[in-house]
């Protein structure tokens, strides 16, 4: 029996940081694929193949609700995502596991950038997270509302969640599980997130182009959090400006005023880099700042996906054939074109 399970990265198009405290933000699915095959096969435990994170024919056993390496060595890093999944099935896997060998594939080659090898920032982790639970689930006969939109949020939001320190929105798993155009709306911090998926893709022309440079998101945000425990009445009223400006572009992109959408990103844009000079994080980088003052000049408008400092950013504009002359100057910066789009479609198993 072979399972075979897709799902997409994500581009956050407007929310960063602010919807980590319940505002509103909106995400979208893109182009790239995690892919996840699970094969039955003589023998017992699990085999692991993932070359993008240099795992090759790696072999397990799950013990007590435990995966361990078959050898006896400590699990490498980058069997965090499978041991997590496979953790959190082991009741009902590990009988399984003592009659079959479980072999998973895990090919996450889209989302890096080819000509120079980055990482996109476009969620992996989170894409196989989701399409890793949803092979498992497949593998272990689940159907029905088990494994609805929603119920599969849930469940791989928490188990995310949990592999991050207890941290995260969870908008990159909502792109992976929805796909298309999905957005959160305003909630108490820390309350259950119910995503929407917009019933249309009305959103501007749009080139994400990878400024060049990695970010660490997790450095930024500290930074951010930092300055918040020490200004927390300025941090309020920025993060309440941040909430102001995501909801009204959610609002422009569902009545398909797409003008709106772009002058909200760009006034959102500049939030950021507020945020980023308060606190001293480098969201807003020599990078970004570059594509930023290029747009401009062009008629464009302009913001970073995701936490800023580096990885992508989002270049937007009235047509499509508008922005095609534009990727001479962005290689010219020091970026690089993605040809990344907007995908419609979230996970889906297509093969049993």
């Amino acid at each position: 029996m072979t399972i075979e399970v897709i799902a997409p990265g994500k581009m956050i198009l407007v929310g960063e940081y602010a919807v980590l405290y319940g505002s509103p933000a909106l995400v979208s699915a893109v182009n790239r694929n995690a892919r996840v095959c699970l094969d039955s096969k003589p023998g017992s435990g699990i085999c692991v193949n993932a070359p993008e994170v240099q795992l090759n024919d790696f072999r397990g056993l799950l013990k007590n609700q435990k995966l361990v390496d078959a050898s006896g060595e400590a699990l490498p890093r980058s069997l965090k995502v499978v041991a997590a999944v496979l953790q959190h099935f082991a009741e009902e896997l590990e009988p399984k596991l003592e009659q079959k060998c479980l072999h998973i594939t895990i090919d996450t080659s889209g989302f890096v950038q080819n000509e120079n090898g980055f990482k996109l920032g476009l969620g992996s982790s989170a894409a196989v997270t989701v399409a890793l639970m949803r092979a498992v689930m497949a593998y272990l006969g689940k159907e029905g509302v088990e494994v609805s939109p929603q119920a599969l949020f849930e469940r791989a939001h928490q188990l995310h969640q949990k592999m991050q320190g207890g941290v995260g929105s969870g908008l990159d798993i909502a792109a992976s599980v929805f796909g298309g155009l999905v957005a959160f709306g305003e909630t108490e911090a820390d309350a259950l997130v119910v995503p929407e998926k917009l019933e249309a893709l009305s959103w501007p022309a749009m080139a994400p182009v990878f400024v060049g440079v990695s970010a660490s998101t997790p450095d930024l945000v500290m930074k951010v959090n930092t300055w918040r425990d020490r200004e927390p009445s300025a941090f309020r009223e920025l993060i309440d400006a941040m909430r102001k400006e995501a909801a009204s572009v959610i609002v422009a992109s569902r009545s398909g005023d797409l003008r709106e959408v772009r002058k909200g990103c760009s006034s959102y844009c500049e939030l950021m880099a507020r945020l980023g000079t308060l606190s001293g994080a480098d969201i807003i980088s020599e990078a970004h700042r570059a594509l930023c003052d290029a747009s401009a000049r062009k008629g464009f408008d302009y913001k970073p996906s995701g936490a800023g400092g580096g990885d992508l950013g989002l270049i937007l504009a009235s047509e499509n054939h508008e922005l095609t002359s534009f990727r001479e100057t962005v290689e010219q910066l020091g970026g690089s074109w993605t040809e990344l789009g907007i995908s419609p479609e979230g996970v889906r198993l297509v093969r049993k």
